[in-house]
């Protein structure tokens, strides 16, 4: 029998005992993307077995489970915990759906699954992922222009580089402000993402990220937030900047990877939801590879669906 809880700070500990063991790929197994965006996802948990067993109803008529956080080389266990899971989803009228699978999962969660499961990647979900090196450098001809934009930035603007800690931390919230001032669209359109960033705010000193602020004229103009989500890869969960100020997007990209994760390979900037300019803008930093997430569920005619 499942008992689903709802996600709290206090999990923290719990949370990363498991992301520890399973060491993932995947922007969204991090305790604070996770905790930050719970809202989001409304999002509920339970420890089957040894595994962390994550379920999302946002849509409350197709709820489903994320791939189980964990050992995923023990065949048997996991196989229980998607025996527990698929009766817990028939006995509500439910279809078993599984998301959020990595891409190097995949074939062992499909055997584990059996023959009747199906499976597609959404290309809107995929993260990109860049060697450090490459963003805390801008180095070579392919770097040229935003290089040529930081150094630009460097030379008109006064500004300072501020490591966020508690007692500058409500700034951040004062750039959203200032952000949102700028978009036409109705606010209720980025709730999720404001109650996101207001929940790392608020429990910024207990979470494991680390952000910066960056001041222009003596004005804050641009923040931002991050932390290691693996042994060689940092995660990158919000940046928000003043666009009007030409260079800031690209000196606080730079700025805060030279910084910070020196001691890591890549760095993770999640997926761009499907939205063209945000595509183009990550496109434009050269990742090195795209981590693409699968959906996977009972298969309709016994055969895998297209990818998309």
């Amino acid at each position: 029998m499942l008992i689903l809880k709802e996600l709290t700070i206090s999990d923290k500990d719990l949370f990363n005992k498991y992301l520890n063991v399973y060491k993932p790929k995947i922007s969204e197994f991090n305790f604070t993307n996770l905790f930050a965006w719970r809202e989001y996802y409304r999002l509920k948990y339970d420890i089957i077995r040894n595994y962390l067993c994550l379920f999302s109803f946002t849509d409350e008529s197709k709820p489903y489970m994320f791939l189980p956080i964990g050992n995923l080389e023990n065949r048997q266990e996991l196989k229980e915990v998607f025996d527990i899971v698929k009766e817990y989803f028939k006995s509500n009228g439910y279809e078993f759906i599984l998301k959020k699978v990595y891409q190097e999962d995949l074939e062992k969660i499909l055997d584990i699954l059996g023959e009747e499961f199906e499976y597609y990647c959404n290309r809107n979900d995929s993260d990109y992922v860049y060697l450090q090196i490459n963003l805390a450098s801008l180095k070579g001809k392919k770097y040229h222009k935003k290089k040529n934009h930081v150094n630009k930035f460097i030379s008109n603007y006064n500004y300072k580089y501020i490591p966020i800690d508690k007692t500058n931390k409500y700034i951040c919230m004062d750039i959203l402000k200032k952000w949102l001032k700028t978009k036409n669209d109705d606010t209720q359109k980025y709730r999720y993402e404001i109650s996101a960033i207001s929940e790392i705010v608020e429990n910024f000193e207990f979470l494991d990220c680390i952000g910066a602020i960056i001041e222009v004229n003596g004005e804050p103009e641009a923040f931002t937030f991050g932390e290691k989500l693996n042994n060689d890869t940092a995660v990158i969960h919000i940046e928000k900047v003043n666009k009007e100020i030409n260079g800031l997007g690209e000196f606080i990209n730079w700025k805060f990877c030279r910084e910070n994760f020196g001691d890591l390979t890549y760095v993770n900037r999640e997926e761009d939801m499907g939205i063209e300019g945000l595509r183009k803008a990550k496109k434009s930093y050269l990742p090195e590879k795209l981590v693409e997430k699968y959906t996977v569920k009972l298969a309709s005619n016994k055969e895998k669906l297209t990818f998309v």
